[in-house]
């Protein structure tokens, strides 16, 4: 193959985790209403964060998983690659991964109250919108510290996926062939999103309720990831076939 087929086979390959994680990145970043969501969770108490932190981090983990199996059944040949589509490939799954991390991250600093328009009127001692902006003053802080956290967290998502892709390229291999290719555990698969279906159909208030909206999120994401991953590995081009 020639280079410029090496890179397009690359990206070809991997083309629908990278369009889903540039969608999950651009849900947890764009819409108000998550930037909303974002204010409340830093208004309220430390364990709504940490669920927040923790929807994220799932939601990385699973694209950056998804997007390590693709790779590794690109590269399952053993003919050599071109040094920069090698590079590129390899590099994917730990920029991807870790790109709804730093959406958030961003999102948050950007979701801070804005508070510069504020008359010095309301802001007197006996006035209820003293403690009103002091609590808005708050959330913001909150919000910043929020955002360096997970920017913190993407970093070193980032820095690990990066420095196990070797490894994590070989196990995801072994996976495919063992497990993701085969018909018997795409139906497997089928049966856990189907069984997630149902207990939504049959909780459809008390479910959501404890989930929250990051932790809906985080199970459609990955939900969405899993079905790439099988319909991908049956239709994926090797880099090396002409």
């Amino acid at each position: 193959m020639k280079y410029l087929d090496q890179i397009n086979a690359v990206f070809g390959n991997l083309k629908w985790i990278i369009v889903i994680s540039l969608l999950i990145s651009g849900l947890l970043f764009f819409p108000a209403q998550v930037r909303e969501l974002y204010r409340i969770s830093a208004a309220e108490d430390v364990l709504s964060g940490t669920a927040e932190f923790g929807s994220i981090v799932v939601i990385a983990f699973a694209i950056w998983f998804a997007a390590t199996q693709l790779a590794a059944e690109t590269l399952s040949s053993k003919a050599k690659l071109a040094r920069g589509p090698d590079r590129i490939l390899r590099c994917i799954p730990a920029v991807l991964g870790s790109l709804p991390l730093f959406a958030a991250a961003f999102a948050q600093f950007l979701s801070r109250p804005s508070l510069k328009k504020v008359s010095p009127e309301f802001l007197q001692v006996d006035s209820v919108f003293r403690i009103q902006n002091a609590d808005l003053e708050g959330v913001g802080h909150t919000l910043v510290t929020y955002s360096w956290i997970l920017i913190a967290i993407g970093l070193l998502t980032f820095a690990t996926t990066s420095m196990l892709n070797a490894k994590a390229l070989g196990l995801s291999e072994a996976a495919n062939r063992k497990y993701f290719k085969r018909p018997l555990f795409l139906i497997a698969t089928i049966g856990v999103l189907a069984g997630i279906i149902i207990l939504f159909i049959w909780f459809p208030v008390s479910l959501p309720q404890a989930l929250g909206t990051f932790g809906i999120l985080a199970i459609f994401t990955v939900c969405l990831t899993a079905i790439c991953v099988h319909l991908s590995l049956l239709s994926i081009v090797s880099i090396y076939h002409y």
